[in-house]
């Protein structure tokens, strides 16, 4: 029985999810617990396999520093020897006759590489700052503060909770948590987002009149400040993101629409955009379902995700949108007319890159808004699994779409709050086994998961380095706030699988229409007509004449949700358009 302090036995412990089932002769099992503690010890697999697999990261991590700006060609030389070393002596031992002492030996070298690996991965080139922001929350509290898939923060009790925004400093599993803010009276807080000059900070919790809404801070933990309105005690706002023009996003129920599969039994929250005092709130966003997680990507334009199911699959048509800020030009940025995955929560931009994020793969039922780490990019695809880069660990494993309700539920680890660094390095926080705390973590595209800290007691989430980062262009506004329609251009009504089929020339008009979404109390699955058909009341505005080559153009009333059918020469529908 090794006695090994809480860090090693909560990665070994880890390890031991990732290691083979081994028939070598030369598998073994140590008997791991933690000193002044009455936890049961755990039981881990040591294998050559896993031994190789350590030392192996901590190569790979090495070699991929050393391509890194302002990384010496050898940094890290001390490292690479000893890895080889102990490579070379384990080779040594393969060839000895089995015995108690080999075996300890082996025992000895296995933790001696452990020990090495997380050396070299807390020596990241990229943890150059010395405070991460998180989250701390009790891990009894009601349902760890995460709504279904299929809801967002205004359903969860306002009761229950007693979190408080931390700071980490200096960043590893030593330094010390402090308190940055804790609200006078015990409640949620969440949706941190840290302002490009890292001089302040938004947050959702419960404010006036009871309600969910949107707080600013400033960085040194003072200035608490409520930026949205308490005039109404039936609206609550939540979950908002800076903007680099300096006004702020964020999402709100005041549409009063509710979500219909579930008889209308929880409100629908769509997204807003308010100055950074809090004044001149305007809808943006006018869907049959929740818009979640707002993040601004590198050209300026507003990254989120977006639920709606008319006329589609509802537990499998999450799909990623972009939009400019002002609210136009909304269209699809990952997961149109995909199965897979069913959610794609906490997306987030990869530093460097126009194309590529990463985001948390979930399922609709099952778990709450976990899932696995997954990296993306458009540029390779943008339906089904097809613009996946790697799921984290996973490396070398290709992603398939599988297509299923509960979609993660039974897969490990679970994360949450995904922030990368850059394409290969994620702080992220995880639960890396079903018996383990959430804890935040520096993960890699190796299969690297490096535990930065955890608190008996509590979850720590939502990790951010309290550092600037670059502002985003300003998108200017496009809208004209006098007008009560809105222009539309189709470029070409037979580009993209639609019209796959139909002869260009066929489409004469375009029949436009309009929904009108329930409300609270309204709605369930008995409502639809047909096996997932519609949900909502469709409403025909009218027709417009479609040119020869394609395109259209036509005014429509502003703040509308519109679809549209191809029709014919004889007025017949040849497509709907199912969203």
């Amino acid at each position: 029985l090794l006695h090994l302090g809480p860090l090693e036995n909560n990665e070994l412990a880890y390890k031991n999810t990732l290691a083979p089932d081994s028939t070598s002769p030369w598998a073994a099992r140590l008997t791991a617990r933690s000193p002044n503690t009455s936890t049961a010890p755990i039981v881990l697999l040591l294998s050559p396999e896993l031994l190789c697999k350590r030392l192996e990261h901590a190569a790979w991590l090495i070699d991929d520093y050393r391509t890194m700006e302002g990384v010496a060609a050898e940094a890290f030389e001390k490292e690479r020897r000893e890895g080889e070393s102990l490579l070379a002596e384990w080779k040594r031992l393969e060839t000895q006759p089995d015995g108690a002492a080999k075996w300890e030996r082996f025992c000895r070298v296995y933790l001696a590489a452990s020990r090495l690996e997380r050396q070299v991965a807390a020596g990241n080139p990229l943890l150059d700052f010395d405070r991460l922001l998180l989250v701390r929350r009790k891990a009894n509290s009601p349902e760890l503060g995460l709504p279904q898939n299929w809801q967002s923060n205004c359903i969860l009790p306002k009761s229950g909770f007693n979190d408080d925004i931390a700071v980490l400093s200096p960043l590893g599993p030593e330094g010390a948590l402090q308190t940055l803010y804790r609200p006078e009276k015990p409640s949620f807080i969440g949706d941190v987002d840290l302002h490009f000059d890292a001089d302040r900070l938004l947050f959702s919790s419960i404010g006036t009149r009871d309600c969910w809404h949107v707080f600013e801070i400033r960085a040194d933990g003072s200035g608490t400040r409520q930026l949205t309105p308490s005039e109404h005690a039936d609206v609550d706002h939540y979950d908002a993101c800076y903007l680099p023009c300096g006004d702020i996003i964020f999402s709100s129920n005041a549409s009063f629409a509710a979500v219909p599969c579930v008889n209308g039994s929880t409100r629908v929250a769509t997204l807003y955009r308010m100055d950074a005092d809090g004044k001149n709130i305007r809808q943006l966003c006018f869907d049959q379902e929740h818009n979640w997680c707002p993040t601004v990507l590198p050209n300026g334009r507003v990254l989120y995700l977006r639920w709606e199911y008319t006329d589609t699959p509802h537990s499998h048509d999450r799909v990623l949108f972009h939009m400019n800020p002002d609210g136009t030009g909304q269209m699809e940025y990952y997961g149109s007319n995909s199965y897979w995955p069913n959610s794609l929560f906490y997306a987030r931009p990869i530093p460097g890159s126009s194309t590529k994020f990463v985001g948390i793969v979930s399922g609709h039922h099952g778990v709450r808004r976990m899932g696995e780490l997954t990296v993306f990019d458009v540029a390779q695809g943008r339906r089904e699994a097809d613009g996946v880069v790697q799921r984290i660990p996973g490396h070398g494993r290709k992603v398939e779409p599988k297509i299923e309700d509960q979609l993660v539920d039974g897969s490990w680890p679970k994360f949450l709050h995904p922030f990368p660094l850059n394409e290969k390095y994620y702080l992220v926080a995880a639960k890396p086994t079903p018996e383990a705390l959430w804890g935040i973590y520096l993960v890699d595209v190796f299969d690297g998961m490096l535990l930065l800290r955890e608190e008996p007691g509590f979850a720590l989430l939502e990790p951010v380095p309290l550092r600037k980062t670059p502002t985003p262009p300003v998108v200017a506004d496009k809208v004209d706030p006098q007008r009560t329609d809105a222009v539309v251009y189709m470029t070409d009504v037979y580009s993209g699988g639609g019209l796959e089929g139909i002869p260009r020339g066929a489409v004469k008009q375009l029949r436009v229409l309009s929904y009108h979404y329930l409300y609270h109390g309204m709605g369930g699955p008995q409502g639809v007509v047909g096996m997932e058909g519609p949900w909502d009341i469709k409403r025909i505005l009218g027709t417009v004449p479609v040119d020869e080559d394609g395109s259209a153009v036509f005014r429509v009333p502003a703040n509308t949700p519109i679809a549209v059918q191809p029709l014919d020469g004889e007025g017949k529908a040849l497509q709907l358009m199912r969203s």
